[in-house]
């Protein structure tokens, strides 16, 4: 295959330091769509987007905007091989993507961002909607839940790589409960944690290479609205970061069953959503969420809150824990698109302007954050 190539066209780019971060800003004129963003070696970060023609006929160009360990944007590359763009690692830390195809039947393809000239042309399979979940081995995982139906059990999509390529694919049916959050355990085998909200308990189950549940275990007390889970594993303590009204808390298991709870912060308002978390370093753990009035994120170390960032209304996003600003320049409300690792003590937020209709945002904010 062809390697991806520059984008021949340009980006209006500035860069705001302040005392709590970087901010790099990208214009567009026609528009910018980010779909999503991973981390790149070296502390770099790859974001996925929609670029939009400035003609304003709705036409846009797939693009990955690659960014070193210090914000400096590299490259932007141009996809034409399709559009919706999910971002995965291979297991070995390279920077994948699935792409749903647009030329003939509608089939998924996955590809590699670098070095495409080593792999043949890829062989498309039935869509898959589901969203990357991790890698570990030889294998990476995808997992999709149908919101919409009760009856239909969650799915997994199992690529198994071998000399840095896909070697096959397969899709799993997981067993009922359904709405299982996924997560890899210490051991690096990958685990589910459902919670079963009219009995009150959490269900742990871990799963072998070919999905197939070889361990469970029940934990019934356990009262929450949403729940992510941090840690999982039944050698060591498993982590929660959990809901229950205004509060943000965290549960923790210990591998003989002793439990403890953290309640980390209180909002004026509930909390409506939450994100998986992304992994910073060994026991540190960020994790976005909206609520009432706005957005955030809060960074969760061991037992510990470290920081907790809010949007609802003011230019830029507020740490309450020490009243700090992160000042965004847009008059309309921010949206959080993603969070990606710099290094064990640096992030990335990817942020853009919510718009009213079917207005196309033409800024999109990278602030870089240390912890």
């Amino acid at each position: 295959m062809e390697e991806l190539k520059s984008w021949s066209k340009a980006w209006n780019v500035e860069t705001l330091i302040n005392s709590v971060g970087q901010v790099t800003l990208l214009k567009r004129p026609g528009g910018i769509s980010p779909k999503g963003a991973i981390a790149a070696p070296k502390g770099g970060t790859v974001i996925a987007a929609y670029a939009y023609h400035d003609d304003q006929n709705g036409l846009y160009d797939v693009v990955y905007i690659h960014l070193d360990g210090s914000g400096t944007i590299l490259d932007t590359q141009h996809e034409q091989e399709g559009v919706l763009p999910e971002l995965f690692h291979s297991p070995d830390g390279a920077v994948w993507v699935s792409l749903g195809t647009t030329h003939g039947k509608e089939l998924d393809i996955a590809l590699p961002l670098y070095g495409r000239s080593e792999h043949a042309a890829p062989k498309g399979t039935r869509p898959f909607p589901g969203k990357y979940a991790a890698a570990a081995g030889m294998l990476a995982w995808f997992h999709d839940e149908d919101w919409f139906s009760e009856k239909k059990p969650d799915r997994l999509l199992r690529l198994e790589f071998a000399d840095g390529s896909i070697q096959s694919s397969k899709v799993i049916k997981l067993p009922m409960p359904k709405n299982n959050k996924i997560s890899l355990d210490p051991e690096g085998r990958l685990g589910l944690l459902a919670v079963l909200h009219q009995e009150e308990e959490l269900l742990h189950r871990t799963l072998d290479e070919q999905g197939k549940v070889i361990e469970e275990r029940r934990l019934n007390g356990f009262e929450a609205d949403m729940l992510q889970v941090l840690e999982l594993g039944s050698e060591r303590d498993m982590r929660v970061i959990f809901t229950k009204g205004t509060v943000l808390n965290l549960g923790v298991v210990a591998s003989d069953g002793r439990r403890e709870k953290h309640a980390l912060y209180e909002l004026q308002s509930p909390f409506y959503s939450m994100w998986e978390p992304m992994r910073l370093a060994d026991g540190t753990d960020i994790i976005r969420f909206t609520f009432e009035e706005g957005n955030g994120w809060a960074i969760v170390q061991n037992k510990e809150l470290r920081a907790i960032f809010t949007h609802s209304g003011e230019r830029g996003y507020t740490n309450q824990l020490t009243g700090e600003l992160l000042p965004i320049p847009a008059s309309e409300s921010l949206v959080l698109n993603d969070i990606c690792r710099v290094s064990d003590q640096a992030y990335r937020v990817i942020i853009y302007p919510m718009m009213n209709g079917a207005a196309k945002s033409q800024q999109l904010f990278i602030a870089q954050l240390e912890l």
